[in-house]
């Protein structure tokens, strides 16, 4: 029965879908980590060298379109987290939907054949490269904006 071919496929499943959820998992965890550093220091970093970098603050003189731009900065900053919450629950869905196939092949609830029509990769895996690209586009923009902005107050 160990020899069975069946059983060498279901193995090799199992071998493959519990790496990928592996490799999801520690992605993740860089992300977190960046992404965090990013909505939660950013606001403050720009704010600061606003602030701090021009003594005295006297000098300091900021106008409407400087308010408005950092508005869209900060909203930006948002729809940044949001998009990064997004991309997480997508992480969550796909690493939740090969569990359920182990759990399925573990149990023999699931036969070789519904196996062969499943796609495993597509439909999450798109959504995520498309929001890590959203992701990624939005701090260029940010970036670009908050230099923008600081030229704006300091020249």
């Amino acid at each position: 029965m160990e020899d069975d071919p069946e059983n060498e496929i279901k193995k090799t499943i199992i071998t493959h879908l519990s790496g990928e959820i592996s490799s999801l998992t520690a992605m993740r965890a860089s992300w977190r980590i960046r992404i965090v550093s990013l909505i939660y220091v950013g606001p403050f970093i720009v704010l600061g060298s606003i602030f701090f970098g021009k003594q005295p603050l006297d000098d300091l003189k900021i106008t409407c379109p400087e308010v408005i731009l950092f508005s869209i900065l900060m909203l930006l900053w948002i729809a940044m987290g949001f998009l990064a919450g997004l991309n997480e629950d997508a992480i969550n869905k796909k690493c939740n939907e090969w569990r359920d196939v182990i759990f399925k092949i573990a149990t023999n609830k699931i036969q070789i054949t519904e196996l062969e029509q499943r796609s495993f990769m597509h439909h999450h895996i798109t959504s995520i490269k498309i929001q890590y690209l959203g992701v990624y586009a939005l701090q260029a923009v940010i970036l670009t904006l908050s230099i923008w902005l600081i030229n704006l107050v300091f020249f």
